[in-house]
């Protein structure tokens, strides 16, 4: 599609960069809120939660950038990482949850295992998963979000594949809604009480879909 932004896949040398624009998208949503109440302390974690995302990604799934790294995405294909990968990348989130304060870091795996615990229910079959996405607060409306989405979109629909993803912005479901996912499930995680919505994308063979502006 003419006019839309360009999308590259990240390497390692980018990761902090990555990092910081996936923190700066993602420090008033609702699930880090109340995962990281103590807002002196919420950015330095998200920056290490995301830069153990991104680093595990480059060698393992598919981590993307747009112009600037002003947009993020990380996705994963259907196979899983190799036990290579995780001991080449030294289990970055492992020890990232680690450092957490005790309260802290039980909230979040407790939330992390319940994701996970229903990803694995809900979708059986290969698929690909959006496991982050974020725009720099001062870039988004300029379709660079929609460029992110389409491309791991586009992979997945060659691959004959569905695309699955979880959110807890209640007005990004409508957003995600017009690239072709449907709402699974809704759930609410009793360690923090903040509705969670999974979802789901099926595979198309010619996508025909109005990529709105995010």
């Amino acid at each position: 599609m003419s006019g839309q932004p360009e999308v590259t896949r990240l390497r390692q040398q980018h990761g902090k960069a990555a990092a910081g624009c996936l923190t700066r998208a993602f420090l008033p949503d609702p699930l880090w809120l109340a995962l990281l109440p103590d807002a002196g302390v919420r950015e330095k974690q998200l920056t290490g939660k995301f830069r153990a995302t991104v680093r595990t990604a480059v060698h393992g799934g598919l981590p993307l950038a747009t112009p600037g790294l002003t947009g993020v995405a990380v996705w994963q294909p259907p196979r899983r990482p190799a036990l290579r990968s995780m001991l080449r990348t030294g289990f970055p989130t492992e020890r990232w949850l680690l450092s957490l304060p005790a309260p802290e870091r039980r909230r979040v795996a407790a939330v992390f295992r319940r994701l996970s615990e229903r990803r694995e229910a809900l979708m059986p079959s290969p698929f690909w998963y959006l496991e982050a996405i974020g725009v720099e607060p001062t870039h988004q409306g300029r379709g660079l979000g929609g460029a992110l989405l389409r491309d791991g979109l586009t992979r997945a629909d060659e691959a004959g594949l569905p695309a699955y993803l979880e959110t807890e912005a209640e007005s990004l479901v409508s957003m995600f809604s017009h690239f072709g996912f449907r709402v699974l499930q809704e759930v609410h995680a009793p360690e923090v009480r903040v509705p969670l919505w999974l979802m789901r994308r099926e595979p198309v063979q010619h996508p025909q879909i109005h990529y709105e502006q995010i």
